[in-house]
């Protein structure tokens, strides 16, 4: 692992990479101090002819990822050398030209000592990565929706299921690739069109299946989909635990920047078996409403330690947000008040996962509304390490270094917090960001 942050740094750094994503992306030139952009970046999905993790990165690398950063991110999981190796050409599908990869990965005995992974496997990869914390919260995310989609269909504990072709090595590369990809081009909102799901069977590791597969169907639930309009699988559990994990189903406006058109490794003849994504900026000067639940329960017979694992579990079962709150109960007792947000779509699995890992045997449920400024990050180096800087509202007026980089700095070097925090300032006031005091901010914020 030693030899993979210093490469990735070192592309990361090349010049001319910086430039032709500038360019290709009309960002302001490095060093400029023009304050935060007021556009807002919005990815569209259009997935009425199926949706897949192959399609994706092949989508994502015409829209203008460098194949060479995919590949550099996916070594930070860790795998052994040689694991994943990502391959791009340009195809046509049905008469539409777009680009084709295929993920080489060697089939090879996981650590359990079989092919299979399971997703306390998989979650523990991921958190243990030198991935960044927000291609760690995304990667989580879909591979959380998965988890519960399948221990839907086989009736066992999401921790315990055994992922088969979801678990493999592609299958890994599509998400945690997206998650990159989604980091690098900046995006602030994803949207989806309606998803064909396909026809036919299909074959797996539990035999032959109708079309779409079971744990699709779970991971379509509550979304707005199409059947029939191919006779094969036009969209996997992977592609569509990306959509139902990130993205929204609503008609995306803005001005349009870039698009791109992602081909799956199938030639269908009833439509192109393809996926086209544009990228969209529009104007965001007022914060962002959506609706939202929130799910509470009271607690005084559990330990501080279990909360803190039913808070953890919570975010995974799909909360935007999860905390406690310390309260008085009846007869004085002390107690607390576990309380978590998130959209309405996931209700009934942050419902099922507050009864799941905790005592109550009730809770409280309160419809609401939620107002997000826009928000993004960008990285500044100073003294030869690279810094997260998280900016937030319409023009970019609320800004702090990521405080996981400055702890991180001040171990490694063995210098104080406060030391590191002055090296950082003078880099980060320098850089493209606002000129407003920064300040260390706290982990998730």
């Amino acid at each position: 692992m030693a030899t993979v942050r210093p490469a990735l740094r070192a592309w990361k750094a090349h010049s001319d990479q910086k430039r032709e994503r500038s360019r290709f992306f009309r960002l302001p030139p490095h060093g400029r101090t023009d304050r935060m952009r007021e556009n807002m970046r919005i990815l569209h999905y259009d997935c009425r002819a199926g949706v897949s993790g192959d399609m994706n990165l092949g989508a994502m690398a015409a829209l203008g990822v460098p194949l060479a950063a995919m590949q550099a991110e996916l070594e930070l999981l860790g795998l052994p050398p040689d694991s994943l190796r990502l391959e791009a050409k340009e195809a046509m599908r049905g008469g539409v030209a777009g680009t084709e990869i295929t993920v080489h990965a060697p089939c090879s005995p996981c650590e359990n000592g079989h092919g299979h992974r399971s997703w306390a496997d998989i979650r523990e990869m991921i958190r243990r990565s030198e991935l960044s914390h927000r291609v760690k919260e995304d990667a989580l995310a879909v591979f959380g929706r998965l988890a519960e989609a399948e221990a839907g269909v086989h009736g066992r504990a999401a921790d315990e299921v055994e992922f088969h072709e979801v678990g493999s090595l592609d299958s890994i590369a599509d998400i945690v690739g997206a998650a990159f990809c989604w980091e690098w081009l900046g995006v602030d909102a994803i949207t989806c069109s309606e998803i064909e799901l396909g026809g036919g069977t299909v074959h797996c590791a539990h035999g032959t299946l109708s079309v779409p597969a079971p744990a699709t169907v779970r991971l379509a639930r509550g979304m707005l989909v199409s059947l029939g309009g191919t006779d094969h699988e036009a969209a996997t559990p992977t592609g569509v635990a990306l959509m139902a994990a990130k993205a929204r189903q609503e008609r995306a406006r803005g001005r349009l920047i870039a698009s791109g058109t992602g081909l799956g490794h199938r030639d269908s003849r009833a439509m192109p078996n393809a996926l086209r994504v544009c990228l969209l900026e529009t104007e965001t000067r007022r914060a962002d409403r959506s609706d939202a639940v929130l799910l509470e329960a009271n607690l005084d017979d559990m330990s501080p330690e279990h909360l803190a694992y039913a808070v953890d579990k919570l975010f995974e079962a799909g909360a935007s947000d999860a905390w406690q709150e310390a309260i008085v109960m009846k007869k004085g007792r002390l107690a607390a008040c576990l309380r978590a947000l998130c959209p309405p779509e996931r209700e009934e699995a942050v419902r099922d996962c507050i009864f799941r890992h905790t005592s109550t045997l009730g809770l409280r449920m309160v419809a609401c509304r939620k107002y997000e400024l826009p928000r993004r990050s960008k990285t500044v180096e100073a003294g030869g390490r690279n810094f997260r800087i998280k900016l937030g509202g319409t023009d970019g007026s609320r800004s702090k270094i990521e405080f996981d980089d400055l702890r991180r700095a001040a171990d490694e070097t063995g210098s104080p917090l406060q030391e590191i925090l002055e090296r950082v300032l003078p880099e980060a006031k320098g850089g493209d960001l606002p000129g407003c005091p920064l300040n260390s901010g706290g982990d998730g914020d």
